[in-house]
């Protein structure tokens, strides 16, 4: 059981790492002109990149704990979803939905160990 959860713990991570290349890549498609669709990436990676830095990492300065940490979460995790489905990828976002769906579910033995940190 345990390996199950070191797994599924480096597919969360490799999951946020798919969301924020997901938020990239909206901001590239809400661009117009390249300069813009370059400022549009970077900026929304990094908001989102910090405000999960500040309320959402393991070593958060200000953690969020229980529902708080689980709608910061589902937050991200959404609007990835959303950007897929918005920008006409709407397969890839039922798969990507699917798969956050999976990984929580595995993760339910852990999930007390998550949010209380």
């Amino acid at each position: 059981m345990y390996t199950l959860q070191i797994v599924n713990l480096g597919a969360r991570f490799l999951l946020e790492i798919c969301a924020l290349c997901v938020i990239a890549f909206l901001g590239w498609k809400m661009g117009s002109g390249f300069f813009s669709k370059i400022t549009l990436s970077v900026s929304f990676t990094l908001i989102v990149m910090v405000i999960w830095g500040i309320f959402g990492s393991p070593k958060a300065p200000f953690p969020l704990n229980g529902g708080y940490r689980m709608l910061l979460e589902l937050g991200i995790f959404g609007i990835a979803v959303v950007g897929l489905y918005v920008s006409g990828k709407p397969l890839l976002a039922i798969l990507f939905a699917s798969v956050i769906i999976v990984n929580r579910l595995l993760s339910f033995p852990t999930l007390p160990c998550l949010v209380t940190k």
